[in-house]
């Protein structure tokens, strides 16, 4: 495993430096589904069943593969015609260039065959030519595609099989990568002959989008996203239903030709719910015939929920940016003007990734946005969710342009019920510089499963951004994750109570390879969210999100507080001369000085000098 890696960053150093590339080694096979007796003829470099490996880039950029049969390979196949190719990817990808290109380098081959399609799933992707190409043995023939890469590695190679040399190209940014043998033969496949209709059965379910609580008597409504991996337009699709261990059939007749590597979607509406429902979808039949494809089925787990069940929801705004770039103020200030008069229902983090690195880069950031595929900046996730002014645009997906963000997008998305409540205590201790953290809620509907995300951040930074200059105020931004990314398993008791505690120990400045921000206590602010997170783009909705000031510990950091004001047995004290005691919570509303704990304000007047500081009840 060392060997591999040393090999794999000797390829990176020829990449720009905001580009990462990966190699991932987790194994996925990917299959043919061509039976023993096809009639079919390929001419190949890789075998029909693998176990593959990916390389791609953790950025949205261009990239480019072929793979070169050679002289001598072509020779046995000399007069035949190859009409469709067949290119295995380890993860999907959209709009794609497929080509034949005819010499010994790739770069300058006579381009002799080109299709354009519109997406290409994990798997086998059947690719018919619009122009035959004939085999004639004179120079080498190359399968080339070219598309954009969002993070997920989708260059599929079998690594059993090694190419000869410079038989096998990947370039990315228009920059080829050297030294690529060791990841082995690149999945691509040439037809040159049999029936083509024995390829004709490949629709895979890409995901399904839906709202995982719907109320008690009322229909659910899943959006499934599907892709035509076969040679063949599809006009009859066979959809099974299993609802709870129930399964119905029904036939989907496309309102519009779905044509062979495209997408298309399909909006499913239930029956009434009364209860809990687990569905899960298959498209079992393609123009009457069984699907073959690979995956083929996809699930929604939808909770049903009763009136008094609800809550009111704070939303989470996540926005991807970065001080070099020029477009993210105008970003931000759509985000501003969607947001205004909501604000206090608007918990925002500023992620400072998915583009170059910055002073205020985290690791917990880019582990989010290489998981959501972040390819650019500004780009901004509202809950987690797709949402749906986004979907069918070039925007589609959880993360998007907040160029798209309106106020009713805000407004529908505070609408929705929410099913949890969140209550942040805390105290920073300025000498130790220690934060503790309690988060405590309830809640109404079966959250097993779900995360609880803690993040700490800062606003009202001072520094230089592109186009804007040196005096840009930078808000929200991340300067502690007190749990993993993807959030720690969420704690309940019997009655869907939880109560957590968090700590971290906070630094008086962070610095990374690009510089050194310092930490100002008084502008720090606690964001936690509870949240889905099961490895799926699309199954990370949030639930309910919450923001608290960092209080500082006053039974520690003022000396002045700490002579006139006394905690014991769940009651404040004021000594001296004290005319007037009243103690607020933090929702400012006066509360009976007894059985107290946790934040207070306590307004006093005493030995003459009037006193309003935060106090701590344990």
């Amino acid at each position: 495993m060392r060997k591999l890696l040393l090999i794999i960053i000797a390829a990176i150093a020829i990449i720009p430096a905001a580009l990462a590339q990966t190699f991932t080694e987790s194994p996925a096979k990917i299959r043919s589904y061509i039976p023993a007796e096809s009639t079919l003829e390929w001419i190949q470099l890789c075998d029909y069943t693998i176990e593959i490996g990916g390389v791609g880039a953790s950025k949205g950029v261009e990239i480019e593969a072929a793979s070169m049969f050679s002289t001598e390979f072509l020779a046995e196949h000399k007069g035949k015609t190859i009409s469709a190719v067949a290119i295995g990817l380890y993860s999907k990808l959209g709009k794609t260039t497929v080509q034949i290109r005819k010499g010994a380098d790739v770069n300058n081959a006579e381009v002799v065959s080109t299709k354009e399609v519109q997406a290409l799933a994990g798997g086998w992707n059947y690719i018919k030519l619009d122009t035959p190409v004939e085999i004639d043995g004179t120079e080498p023939l190359s399968i080339y595609y070219k598309s954009t890469d969002t993070g997920n590695n989708p260059m599929g190679f079998d690594k059993s099989k090694k190419p000869a040399e410079n038989t096998s190209y990947i370039s990315m940014m228009g920059q080829p990568l050297a030294n690529m043998k060791q990841f082995g033969s690149l999945t691509v496949r040439a037809l040159i002959g049999g029936d083509e209709n024995e390829l004709a059965n490949q629709i895979i379910l890409d995901n399904a989008i839906f709202r995982t609580n719907v109320e008690k008597g009322k229909q659910a409504e899943v959006m499934l996203t599907l892709v035509n991996c076969t040679l063949n337009d599809v006009t009859e699709l066979t959809l099974t239903v299993d609802r709870n261990g129930t399964k119905t059939e029904e036939i989907l007749t496309p309102p519009k030709t779905f044509v062979h590597n495209s997408k298309a979607t399909y909006t499913y509406k239930s029956e009434a719910l009364t209860e809990d429902t687990r569905f899960a979808f298959s498209i079992t039949g393609v123009n009457g015939q069984e699907n073959k494809a690979e995956v083929t089925e996809t699930e929604a787990n939808i909770t049903v929920y009763e009136e008094w069940q609800k809550v009111d929801r704070n939303i989470l705004i996540e926005k991807f940016t970065g001080q070099t770039c020029s477009s993210c103020p105008g970003g931000e200030k759509k985000i501003v003007e969607a947001i205004a008069g909501v604000e206090d229902r608007v918990v925002r983090i500023d992620h400072h990734s998915g583009y170059y690195e910055d002073m205020f880069t985290m690791e917990g950031s880019n582990s989010i946005a290489e998981f959501f595929g972040v390819a650019s900046a500004p780009q901004c996730m509202v809950d987690r969710t797709w949402q749906p002014e986004r979907i069918g645009t070039d925007n589609e997906g959880t993360v998007w342009h907040p160029g798209y963000m309106t106020a009713d997008m805000v407004a529908n998305e505070i609408a929705k019920p929410a099913f949890v409540t969140i209550d942040i205590e805390n105290s920073f201790n300025p000498t130790t510089r220690e934060l503790n953290v309690n988060v405590k809620g309830k809640c109404n509907v079966n959250m097993s499963g779900k995360k609880i995300n803690v993040i700490l951040t800062q606003s009202g930074y001072i520094a230089y951004q592109a186009g804007v200059g040196a005096r840009y105020e930078f808000n929200d931004f991340p300067v502690v994750f007190l749990t993993d990314y993807r959030g720690d398993a969420l704690q309940t008791d019997g009655e869907g109570n939880y109560d957590m505690t968090f700590k971290c120990t906070v630094e008086e400045s962070y610095t990374n390879s690009t510089g050194t921000f310092k930490v100002d206590p008084s502008k720090l602010q606690l964001v936690a969210f509870i949240s889905d997170w099961d490895g799926s783009k699309t199954a990370c909705e949030v639930h309910n999100a919450a923001k608290a000031d960092v209080n500082e510990d006053i039974s520690i950091n003022d000396t002045e507080a700490e002579a006139a004001i006394t905690v014991a047995d769940g009651r404040i004290y004021v000594s001296g001369q004290c005319r007037e005691l009243a103690v607020y919570d933090m929702a400012g509303t006066q509360v009976r000085n007894e059985n107290l704990k946790g934040l207070y304000i306590v307004k006093a007047v005493t030995d003459g000098k009037s006193i309003t500081r935060k106090v701590v009840v344990r």
